[in-house]
């Protein structure tokens, strides 16, 4: 393994070559009788990483280290949510632990860079940028599904790596995650310490109110701003006025600083960076998808819009019936009724039956963004069956396991026949089943 590539560290870290030699554990110190310390990578606001040999496995890891003021607590915390999310783009935590007082987690040893690395030699292109912002926006919205928030995503919490060919980005590091059904206490601690980055944190956070996953979104909004322009889109003398500055200025449009770069991308950006965490994205992907929309036609005439959103519906009323009680076998695919009251939703009906085509062709990951689109209050019982299946043809069981619960657990399932039903818990079954057996791959060839 050679000593010119960064591997993933902790917020705030600066790589090895940058800080000197070594940390403050030996090279090949013994740590729980387990693993050996092989080198330093990196230090940051929490601790060090290092390069460990697990002897157990017979395999490197990244080993990270607690500095003081951190408790075990909130170690043993970081790996408990951080297990909740299973998903390709997130770094995978293994083991916590501590030895001769001091804590540590192990974590999946990835090879590459931080994205502020690369960000710090000049913006990204849109055709770079794009794929892996795609990466992104497809873990936070995984972690969002497990219900964990990140809180403190950016470009220093992100690797690029090369898989297949091409680079991947990775996001690492939930050390302030919290979950989603958290109380959303203020982001604050102790003197008025701030929990995150300042450049990259919602408004929310800094006011103290409650953190969802719209919070991710909008760091995520920021961060693809600084990819795509090399700039942030708030400044600041201090971290401080950086942190309040979304609060009272409006962000600099990103044209200023690309003026070539595409209308809908500078659009769904900037839809990021909205004060208010209703008036964001729904999803990171839906952040995509909002930047690939084509622009409004214009002189289209009136009556098109509510005939189109009537047939979607009617169409989606059809295809319900398919899972009605003593439907039969097609509940597999059935599709979901949208209500009268979505009639109204023209912009929900549109991604839905958007999301019902590439579903009916086998383009899971496009249906998925389109689903995602529709407003949470017209996802019916059997669209989040819809969904469930998406993300279990896809191969990612995690989020198939978590759709399928919420199809069980919204009203309306009594609706679904018997056998309808049956299929749904036998799916639960299985993966449960593969997750117990540590299968992260989905049952892509299961009727």
């Amino acid at each position: 393994m050679s000593d010119d590539r960064t591997h993933t560290a902790l917020a705030n870290t600066t790589p090895a070559a940058a800080v000197g030699a070594g940390g403050s554990l030996p090279l090949g110190a013994l740590i729980a009788g387990r693993w050996t310390v092989v080198r330093f990578l990196a230090a940051g606001g929490m601790g060090e990483v290092y390069e460990a040999h697990d002897r157990l496995l017979d395999t490197p890891v990244a080993l990270k280290i607690l500095r003081g003021g951190v408790s075990h607590e909130r170690f043993v915390r970081e790996l408990q949510l951080a297990r909740k999310v299973s998903h390709p783009g997130v770094c995978r935590l293994h083991d916590a632990g501590s030895h001769d007082g001091v804590s540590f987690l192990t974590m999946e040893l990835l090879d590459g860079e931080p994205l502020s690395a690369r960000i710090d030699r000049g913006r990204l292109s849109l055709e770079e940028a794009a794929p892996l912002l795609s990466d992104l926006a497809a873990a936070l919205d995984a972690a969002h599904a497990a219900g964990v928030i990140h809180r403190d995503f950016k470009p220093h919490n992100v690797m690029l790596i090369r898989r297949s060919g091409a680079t991947r980005a990775m996001i690492t590091d939930f050390g302030i995650a919290r979950p989603a059904d958290d109380d959303g206490a203020p982001g604050l601690t102790g003197a008025n310490e701030i929990i995150g980055t300042p450049a990259y944190m919602a408004p929310e956070q800094i006011s103290g109110h409650a953190v969802t996953p719209a919070t991710d979104t909008y760091s995520f909004g920021v961060v693809a701003y600084q990819m795509l322009t090399g700039a942030l889109p708030f400044t600041g003398a201090n971290a401080r006025e950086l942190a309040t500055a979304r609060l009272t200025t409006a962000p600099r449009p990103l044209r200023e600083h690309v003026p070539d770069l595409d209308r809908g991308w500078e659009a769904a950006i900037l839809a990021c960076l909205a004060v208010d965490p209703a008036a964001r994205p729904v999803s990171a992907s839906a952040v995509l998808a909002l930047a690939a929309a084509p622009p409004p036609r214009r002189g289209r005439p009136s009556w098109l819009l509510p005939a189109a959103v009537l047939g979607a519906a009617t169409i989606a009323v059809a295809v319900w019936m398919a899972i009605r009680p003593g439907a039969g076998a097609q509940a597999s695919t059935a599709d979901a009724a949208i209500s009268e009251r979505a009639i109204d939703r023209a912009g929900s009906l549109v991604h839905y039956e958007r999301g019902r085509e590439h579903f009916e062709n086998q383009r899971f990951d496009e249906a998925i963004i389109e689903f995602m689109q529709v407003d949470e209050q017209l996802r019916t019982p059997a669209m989040l069956f819809n969904m469930a299946q998406a993300y279990r043809l896809k191969g990612d069981p995690h989020q198939a396991l978590y759709f399928f619960r919420r199809f069980q657990a919204a009203p309306g399932p009594q609706d679904v026949s018997a056998e309808g039903r049956e299929i749904v818990a036998q799916h639960i079954a299985d993966l449960e089943a593969a997750l117990a057996n540590g299968v992260d791959a989905g049952t892509k060839d299961a009727p």
